[in-house]
């Protein structure tokens, strides 16, 4: 009986439309993830200055107010473009769930859609979108309000993914202006673009550069009037001398955020050393440098530890290209792992452990 029921629920598959299934996988995705790793409903009803969940949604707030004030919070003050866009659109208060969330949807789209693109089957690819669903990737967007976070992953995903030039272009240039993060991990995505494809052209590498170059330049140019970089300036030094705080608690920190998942990284450089070992010790090298990079100028170490995205990426591509016949039962238990293994934002020194949604709607009603 299971065996015939598994037979017509691939067959209904099959047969569904693309059009309902892509929005019924990010939805049923969505939907798992709320479940088993709920936002904490009570904290986010109103305003709480001072928690994780609305510290960086207030301050996203006064920035659409006044993108250009000389009292925006450091670390967003080079992220202007959501509160422009937010601001054009007179979002104001709606823009803490709307821009995050529509985020969350053309990022996971993506993922499907090019996963399907490169010969995935659709059930493979559901598990794929399940395993980026219940990463810090979307779990910070859906639990801390104004968290953009999802637009830059969504960047790097075109860089290692994207086929056409102009969406390269238009990934470099648009994406610093969501988070400058996405330099950082732009040599990890180019790698793994190089590594996907066998290739990485001249034209696809001045496509992804043009962009952040000229934010660079800006920034720069910046420093040197004294202006606004100043205020950067001071968080990123701020940061460095706080940092022994948190770098023991990197480690955990950067598991939180993939978990089982890390399992596709370490495949694709088992697959680099099988093609050649220089390759291995060069994407390992990026993958260290990211983290060496990262881990000391962010407090938020689950969520930073997102940057390795590409690799994720690299590391599912390689299982589905080499090991066809066992991707299935691999997407689909590294995605059941993810959603029943204990979870948890770790920021600063803090270990804030994530809830199921029966308890956090029994915390909830204790509030009421």
């Amino acid at each position: 009986m299971t065996l015939d029921f598994l037979n017509r629920f691939e067959n209904w598959v099959k047969r569904t439309p693309q059009w309902i299934w892509q929005p019924c996988v990010i939805f049923t995705a969505l939907l798992l993830v709320v479940f088993f790793h709920s936002p904490r409903l009570w904290l986010l009803v109103e305003p709480m200055p001072g928690t994780f969940q609305w510290d960086r949604g207030l301050a996203f707030l006064h920035q659409i107010k006044d993108p250009w004030g000389a009292d925006i919070e450091p670390a967003l003050r080079w992220r202007i473009l959501p509160a422009l866009v937010a601001r054009l659109l007179s979002l104001e208060e709606t823009a803490l769930i709307v821009l995050p969330w529509l985020g969350v949807c053309a990022f996971l789209f993506h993922i499907q859609h090019a996963l399907l693109r490169s010969g995935f089957d659709r059930l493979p690819t559901a598990f794929c979108v399940s395993i980026f669903a219940s990463s810090s990737s979307v779990l910070v967007p859906l639990h801390w309000w104004g968290m953009n976070d999802a637009w830059a992953w969504l960047g790097l995903s075109l860089v290692s993914l994207g086929r056409s030039p102009i969406t390269l272009i238009f990934a470099g240039l648009l994406t610093p202006w969501v988070d400058e993060r996405f330099i950082i991990a732009l040599p990890l995505a180019l790698a793994a673009r190089h590594f996907i494809q066998g290739k990485l052209t001249k034209t696809e590498f001045i496509s992804c550069l043009s962009g952040p170059l000229i934010y660079l330049g800006l920034r720069l140019w910046s420093i040197t009037l004294g202006g606004p970089q100043d205020a950067s300036t001071t968080f990123v030094t701020g940061a460095l001398g706080m940092a022994k705080i948190w770098i023991p608690f990197a480690p955990l920190g950067w598991w939180m955020a993939w978990r089982m998942a890390w399992f596709f990284p370490i495949l694709a450089l088992y697959a680099c050393w099988q093609e050649k070992p220089g390759k291995f010790f060069q994407g390992l090298g990026l993958l260290l440098t990211t983290a060496i990079i990262m881990i000391p100028l962010a407090a938020d170490l689950s969520r930073s530890a997102a940057l390795i995205l590409p690799t994720i990426l690299a590391g599912m591509i390689t299982l589905h290209r080499y090991w066809p016949h066992k991707s299935m039962a691999v997407f689909g238990t590294v995605a059941l792992l993810n959603l029943f293994l204990p979870v948890a934002h770790v920021v600063y020194d803090k270990i804030d452990i994530i809830s199921p949604l029966p308890i956090e709607l029994v915390r909830w009603i204790g509030t009421l």
